[in-house]
């Protein structure tokens, strides 16, 4: 108490004042107001933020929530946890008065009676419970989607042969440099028209987003969403792609979704373009699992999912794709946009994009792709053979290896090169070193 004496001795000595009238009541006040301000601000021992520790009687007005609301992120961990992190407005009714700042809710996946799960958020060390409704359907849907949006990439001038569209990590930079000065470099090929979109979620660090937009500026073909980028989000990555493409490049005749370390042997595809094997419409091209012949995961692993969904299921019980090489048919994407609007969200991808969806879809035949391979090192064996690799795919993970399988393919497939590269490339065929 012994802080406060100086304050304490200024208002009695305005008090004294006040009542020798030597100062008006009103001036009294001021001063007094002021002065309890800045002694509490000064000599108070500092004290810390009030939270809020129970939300069992709060009724949460979600439009009111979004109207408090600067922005909201959903982050989504590998082990399963789940973070929604909301900047509230200074005026936001959740907070006191002028007070600021961050609202946290966490919630795990787990079985519940009810529809909605809980959310417990973490404040000072404390946690609270209180039941909200989850995010039905795809972050993507909703209208802010797209944080970069390079519309132009596909223009509708270009008779589309096909748009490939990559799902990549924010910091794969030097991978999909990888993939646009090979397979992917559109600059180099004739009689065929190819695009690439590079999707990405956000990233956690700053310094990672600005590389991001350079990159975008230099290059024109990232597509990023208002998602955080990690693997439980990449349901929301591939629907983000499928808009994408609905929006900005429906023209396209194929749409090929694949990874960022996948290799592909493009001359390949432009030959069965033109040999007619993918002259057909509302199909997809993939490594097929077929109805009720992949197992659901309960127990453990990657793939690890939940008692309540698919309940008393042991197989997944519609036809997908291994999402790491799909082919589509054009006229399948707005389609499957659309289905997105009324599929409720699973966050596995590749049963959701080409399963889930598809089978909302209907009337769509799966082919199986042949020559597909994930063993880099098989890849790498079969290419660097003296006899022509028959590899329609590869895994190339490890630095270098795209490039390597690159210039092996040229080297082996002399005749489609000539037939679908420009000059841009042919005069370097002989200068090409292994």
């Amino acid at each position: 108490m012994a802080s406060l004496s100086f304050p304490r001795s200024i208002i009695r000595m305005v008090w004294k004042q006040f009542q020798r009238k030597e100062i008006t009541l009103t001036s009294a006040i001021v001063i007094v107001l002021i002065i309890f301000f800045v002694g509490t601000t000064l000599f108070s021992p500092a004290k810390p933020p009030t939270f809020l520790t129970r939300l069992d009687d709060m009724q949460i007005d979600l439009n009111k929530l979004k109207q408090d609301t600067k922005d909201a992120i959903l982050i989504e961990q590998d082990d399963g946890e789940v973070f929604v992190a909301f900047r509230l407005k200074d005026s936001a009714h959740f907070l006191n008065d002028d007070r600021g700042g961050r609202l946290l809710f966490t919630y795990r996946p787990e079985p519940q009676k009810s529809s909605a799960l809980p959310l417990t958020s973490a404040t000072n060390g404390r946690d609270f419970t209180v039941n909200m409704p989850l995010p039905t359907y795809p972050l993507t849907l909703a209208n802010n989607t797209f944080l970069i949006n390079n519309e132009h990439l596909c223009s509708s001038s270009l008779n589309m042969s096909f748009v490939v569209l990559v799902h990549t990590a924010t910091e794969n930079f030097l991978r999909r440099a990888s993939i646009r000065e090979t397979w992917a470099n559109h600059r180099i090929f004739r009689n065929h028209t190819i695009r690439i979109a590079f999707l990405v979620g956000q990233p956690e660090k700053d310094s990672t987003q600005v590389l991001i937009e350079h990159e975008s500026v230099m290059h024109k073909d990232i597509i990023q969403g208002n998602f955080m980028d990690s693997y439980r989000n990449l349901t929301h990555k591939g629907v983000l792609g499928f808009r994408w493409v609905s929006e900005y490049c429906s023209h396209a005749k194929y749409v090929v979704k694949t990874d960022d370390d996948v290799f592909l042997n493009v001359f390949k595809m432009f030959e069965k373009i033109d040999t007619n094997v993918f002259n057909k419409q509302k199909h997809i091209w993939c490594p097929v699992r077929q109805n009720g012949t992949s197992e659901i995961q309960r127990e453990k692993g990657k793939w690890k999912i939940d008692a309540s969904l698919f309940p008393n299921m042991k197989h997944y019980p519609v036809t997908y794709c291994n999402g790491y090489f799909v082919i589509l048919t054009g006229d399948l994407i707005s389609s499957l946009y659309e289905a997105s609007r009324t599929t409720p969200f699973f966050w596995i991808d590749d049963v959701y994009l080409f399963g889930l969806l598809v089978d909302k879809v209907g009337g769509v035949k799966f082919e199986t792709l042949p020559n597909l391979n994930l063993n880099e090192n098989k890849a790498i064996e079969c290419f660097n053979s003296n006899v022509t690799c028959d590899m329609f795919v590869a895994n190339a993970n490890s630095d270098g290896v795209m490039d390597r399988l690159w210039f092996r393919a040229i080297n082996q497939n002399i005749a489609l090169v000539k037939k679908y590269s420009n000059n841009l490339l042919l005069k370097n065929l002989n200068t090409t070193k292994t």
